[in-house]
């Protein structure tokens, strides 16, 4: 669609230059929308050149320019400007660059013609030789072979043959015309030509000799090219040899180590079965001191039957002698009453007396506080002082205060006598222990470092052997490499194909050396395995021999009735409990780290737990889980590694199985259906509470 639009045609032939014009054009800018872009397209009639503006497709303005006013325009540059005067009242200019005719310009004559006829061809070639070094930086020799160049006036042309061209130089050859150097360099051509012809049979018989020993050194190289690959598959082939001997070795060593794992599972059911029959055998041992007990008692019982009924008849008679004299201590007691009677009114006088003589007491009492004040002047008066009677009363109570004084340093001497004694007895006490424990660590640390070494020596042994075959089989390849490029130096220009099949065999080999390693890396993760698994199952070894000490057999103290009773429930138990009851005391136990106790209740057994009791069973439910928590926590602490291991014993880490069922499968494999309250551990390592 066509808009209705004003057109302005702006001709720079009325104004004063094409910089106005533009100016004109760019005060209307501010109208325009930069960021659009616009399309022009124009037709081109006789008269007029007719222009289309096309912007997204849609044409937004048109106009005609008249070529008469463009036949005697001297600029170079016109500007139309086209105006809508709808609703977006913008301005659209086009620029056009007017384009001379070349042909109109055109100049035939030649500028150097005039010189030429005149007979100033010299001049001619002198300015323009020195026009063009004046433009050159260089000073370059132009040579022109026009076939009608002319020499120069004045000079003779001289002919140069092989023998004296040697004689040429720069300045005897810019004095030579065109022509002349055409015929010179002609008659050198016709010279090398006939010189070359006698050696052309000798270059071609060399190069059949280099043909035929090229030839040669090809097929010397494909015969060395297939004797090493031969050599390498024979290589490769004995490796793959070595590989599986190795692997048969791999295998028979894990069908040994399977082999010692059941020989190992089935001592541990032994070891079960033996401890079950030792317990039936205490068992039975403690039925028959029960009966020889029972016996001992009714033996003891009947002899106390007799004993008693002697001294039955011996009380009878002291009784009777005991009756009699209480009688007569009866008839001493009444006479003593009438004669404490008699002296308890004597005593009733003398209080009356006293308390009669009390008054006169008082009266001597303030006469002698009297004296006493005006001897307290006197001795103020230091008037008595050389009395021998003060003299006397001062050295009896100096004395007797410094008897007083060696009484009181004698017992606190002889306290702290007695507290050094003990704090000494303390000490060598905490010395005793303390020297114990350093020898259980020295021993630990000793075991420890014995293991360690034995690991070292095992994996050192380990890597030398691998690192030996590794030097084997990097010298094998080292030398091949090194013989293969000795050969790509010396056949480094034979045939494409040579190369081509020379860099296949390389690649080949480079393929198969790289699968060797990987072969040899997967050898030693898998060495490196083996070396994991056996410490696992000897950390494994040593955490069940540690579990082992934890829970020792169950020896219950017979004239414990609630030990006892303890025994019957933990046999009655279908499982075994993972935490062991420790006896401390008559009915106090340790469960854990827990200080219980326990009590007989209408033949079951109550556990005190704060204020109230409650049944073993609702106990043992509640503080398994925290005491086993309580343990793993002090496993980690003390050997970080048991997590890693038990996880790899259970053979399901991604499942993630619980450290307390964990514990309860490898107590289970070392008691074997085994369980009781076992006696309290001697380790100095185990830390007791304080009894309350």
């Amino acid at each position: 669609m066509v808009n209705s639009l004003s057109i302005t045609l702006i001709n720079v032939l009325g104004l004063s230059s094409p910089s106005h014009v533009e100016q004109i054009i760019s005060n209307q800018k501010a109208l325009l929308k930069l960021n659009e872009e616009y399309t022009s397209t124009f037709d081109l009639t006789p008269s007029f050149i007719i222009f289309n503006i096309i912007s997204e497709n849609n044409l937004q303005a048109t106009g005609s320019l008249s070529l008469e006013s463009l036949s005697n325009s001297k600029s170079q540059t016109l500007w139309l400007r086209c105006k809508d005067t709808s609703s977006s009242s913008r301005d659209i200019k086009i620029k056009i660059t007017v384009i001379k005719n070349i042909s109109e310009s055109r100049n035939d004559e030649c500028p150097y013609l005039t010189l030429l006829s005149s007979g100033k061809a010299d001049d001619l070639i002198s300015k323009r030789l020195e026009e063009r070094l004046q433009k050159c930086e260089k000073k370059i020799m132009k040579i022109n072979f026009e076939p009608d160049a002319p020499p120069r006036l004045g000079t003779e042309v001289k002919i140069y043959e092989a023998e004296n061209l040697t004689e040429l130089d720069t300045g005897r050859l810019e004095g030579i015309g065109g022509d002349q150097i055409k015929k010179q360099v002609k008659i050198l051509s016709e010279e090398v030509k006939k010189i070359g012809l006698n050696t052309v049979q000798e270059h071609r018989d060399e190069l059949r000799n280099q043909v035929t020993e090229r030839t040669s050194q090809q097929q010397d190289f494909e015969r060395f090219t297939e004797d090493a690959v031969l050599e390498v598959t024979e290589l490769i082939s004995e490796m793959w040899g070595l590989e599986e001997q190795r692997t048969a070795v791999m295998q028979k060593i894990m069908d040994e180590e399977n082999r010692i794992r059941e020989n190992h599972i089935e001592i541990d059911t032994l070891n079960g079965q033996l401890a079950g029959l030792q317990r039936d055998i205490l068992m039975m041992k403690a039925l028959r001191v029960r009966y020889k007990d029972l016996e001992n008692l009714y033996s003891s019982e009947e002899n106390f039957l007799e004993c008693s009924k002697k001294a039955k008849s011996v009380l009878a008679k002291k009784f009777e002698d005991g009756k009699l004299a209480a009688d007569v201590v009866r008839g001493k007691n009444e006479k003593l009453i009438e004669k404490l009677c008699n002296e308890a009114g004597e005593y009733d006088g003398k209080l009356k007396s006293i308390i009669g003589n009390e008054k006169g007491l008082a009266e001597h009492n303030q006469n002698l506080r009297n004296a006493l004040s005006e001897l307290k002047v006197k001795l103020s008066d230091k008037s008595l002082e050389d009395s021998p009677d003060v003299s006397l009363a001062s050295n009896d109570r100096y004395s007797c205060i410094s008897k007083l004084q060696t009484l009181q340093t004698d017992a606190f001497e002889h306290d702290q006598e007695s507290k050094l004694k003990y704090k000494s007895a303390l000490d060598q006490k905490h010395t005793s222990y303390e020297t114990l424990i350093n020898l259980y660590k020295t021993l630990e640390n000793e075991s420890q470092s014995c293991l360690s070494k034995h690991l070292e020596k095992y994996l050192s042994t380990n890597e030398l052997t691998f690192l030996e075959q590794s030097c084997c089989i990097q010298g094998d390849i080292s030398n091949l490499t090194e013989s293969l490029t000795k050969f790509l130096k010396f056949y480094a220009s034979s045939n494409k194909s040579a190369l081509g099949y020379l860099d296949s065999t390389s690649n080949q080999i480079l393929k198969e050396t790289v699968n060797i390693k990987d072969q040899c890396n997967k050898i030693n993760d898998i060495m490196n395995n083996v070396v994991e698994k056996d410490s696992e199952v000897d950390h494994i070894k040593a955490v069940m021999g540690e579990i082992k000490l934890r829970h020792p057999p169950f020896i219950p103290k017979l004239d414990d009735p609630i030990d006892v009773a303890l025994f019957e429930f933990i046999k009655s138990c279908e499982e075994p409990i993972p935490i062991p009851f420790t006896r401390e005391e008559s009915g106090i136990y340790l469960f854990g780290t827990k200080r219980i106790f326990l009590k007989l209740e209408n033949g079951n057994i109550v556990i005190r737990i704060g204020g109230g009791f409650t049944n073993i069973q609702n106990f043992i439910e509640v503080y398994t889980p925290i005491e086993l928590q309580r343990q793993e926590e002090v496993i980690e602490e003390t050997n970080p590694q048991f997590r890693t291991s038990q996880a790899r014993f259970s053979q399901s880490p991604q499942k993630g199985m619980s450290p307390q069922r964990a514990v309860r499968i490898i107590q289970g494999v070392v008691e074997v259906g085994s369980s009781g309250t076992p006696l309290k551990s001697a380790s100095p390592f185990r830390k007791t509470p304080n009894k309350k």
